[in-house]
């Protein structure tokens, strides 16, 4: 099955036959300039140039993978596509005309495609495989991998520089509310993301800031709008002293700053978790934090990383050390931050600020410095980087683990390996090999 994204690659790096080139209709074809892909509405290459027997002819380029499909979309009644001098299509099943009512000319490109190159392409499209160049990898060079790996990380940027952004113009460019929020955000470490983000957007920053130096006051108010200190008449009678405390110091807050909590407090998942990454502890820890540091841009953009990961080496409260719930007792201490976790947060807290201040700012010193820092970091370990391992590729820093994520889940799984360097270098190959 030929896919229109590959008649796009065909047609954009003119990997086809070109000897005695011509359209459907007869008339010698010359390309000048292939044009510029066109994200937006509108004909797919903006601005090309061909020849038709010697008269030249400027403007845009529509792909289909067949030509009646320019009905199918409805081409012929869109003015946009008057401006189109050549379909290109995989085969040609029927005449087209323009709103104008005018003819367009068409080039086929089925029978002028190296067959070991669909033969590579086909393979890829229709292999099991999760990475779809797995049998190809070896063969990759170092310098193409880097590039793309180099390219998939700047992607993941963008996208983490977006969100930052999105939340800073929610907070009316307020630097500290939005770093409080996306630091909650990622003390969700994922599978509590969602639900910790909304309880940051619940808990105003400086509310927290005004009871900074009571870390009673902070567990309550986070706990108690996160719906975690719900208890029945029958077990608070059970309760010890610091849990009454708490529950008794986030009713008064509650009714003193006017305070609703969480409309749904179930949102939150302990399925299958340790206690260690129970949101009780979580949000304690990120209490602590609050507690501990009242300026946290300052503290997160400002420090080495050396001397940051101390910082953020927070140990929860004693009695959070004990217990994973309110009145549940561990069996075992429950530690405060791991190194893992600190590296999380240096990765997709600290990375995503310094990209967007640098970013809004123009300035490059803190996007290098995001770089720097990733470059500093130990590789992640988890599921998505030991299917590269299995390729032979093991990333050496957080740089390389990041983009491996990133071509991984945008390239490798929706098959994209037409926008890939990796996928397009491997097609290339095969057609002189």
């Amino acid at each position: 099955m030929i896919q229109e994204e590959l008649i796009h690659y065909l047609w954009q790096t003119q990997q086809f036959d070109k000897k005695d080139l011509q359209v459907v209709s007869g008339e010698e074809l010359q390309v000048m300039k292939v044009g510029h892909p066109n994200k937006g509405a509108g004909p797919d290459f903006l601005h090309s140039t061909i020849l038709l027997n010697s008269v030249s002819w400027r403007g845009d380029i529509e792909i289909h993978k067949r030509s009646s499909d320019w009905y199918a979309h409805k081409h012929a009644e869109d003015k946009r596509y008057n401006s189109v001098i050549l379909h290109v299509v995989w085969e040609d099943n029927q005449p087209v005309l323009r709103a104008d009512g005018t003819k367009v000319p068409t080039l086929t490109l089925k029978d002028r495609v190296d067959p070991a190159l669909l033969t590579t392409y086909q393979k890829m499209m229709k292999g099991q495989e999760q990475i779809p160049c797995s049998r190809y990898f070896a063969q990759v060079p170092d310098d193409i991998r880097e590039k793309m790996l180099e390219k998939a990380l700047f992607q993941r940027f963008k996208q983490r520089y977006r969100f930052v952004e999105k939340l800073l113009r929610k907070n009316n460019q307020d630097t500290e509310t939005t770093t409080y929020q996306l630091l909650g955000y990622n003390f969700g470490f994922k599978v509590n993301s969602e639900p910790f983000l909304s309880l940051v957007e619940h808990v105003p920053f400086e509310l927290l800031r005004q009871h900074r130096p009571n870390l009673l006051y902070l567990e309550a108010i986070l706990l108690g709008q996160a719906g975690l200190l719900k208890v029945s008449e029958k077990e608070k009678k059970d309760l010890g002293g610091y849990e009454k405390a708490l529950i008794e110091a986030y009713t008064y807050l509650k009714r003193k700053h006017g305070l609703e909590a969480m409309a749904n407090p179930y949102a939150w998942n302990f399925f299958r978790l340790r206690p260690a990454n129970f949101p009780t502890i979580r949000i304690t820890q990120f209490a602590r934090l609050i507690h501990a540091y009242p300026n946290l841009f300052s503290l997160l953009v400002n420090h080495p990383p050396t001397q940051l990961k101390r910082h953020l080496a927070i140990q929860q409260s004693s009695y959070w050390q004990t217990h994973y719930q309110l009145g549940k007792k561990s069996d075992r201490k429950i530690g405060g931050l791991g190194k893992s976790s600190i590296e999380n947060i240096l990765i997709n807290t600290v990375v995503p600020l310094l990209v967007t201040y640098g970013k809004l700012r123009d300035n490059d010193f803190f996007i290098d410095k995001g770089i720097s820092l990733l470059r500093s970091l130990h590789a992640e370990d988890n599921v998505i980087i030991r299917k590269w391992h299995d390729l032979g590729f093991q990333p050496k820093d957080a740089f390389e683990s990041q983009a491996s994520i990133e071509l991984f889940t945008k390239f490798c799984q929706p098959k994209k390996c037409l926008s890939c360097g990796i996928g397009k270098h491997l097609l290339q190959k095969s057609c002189t090999t």
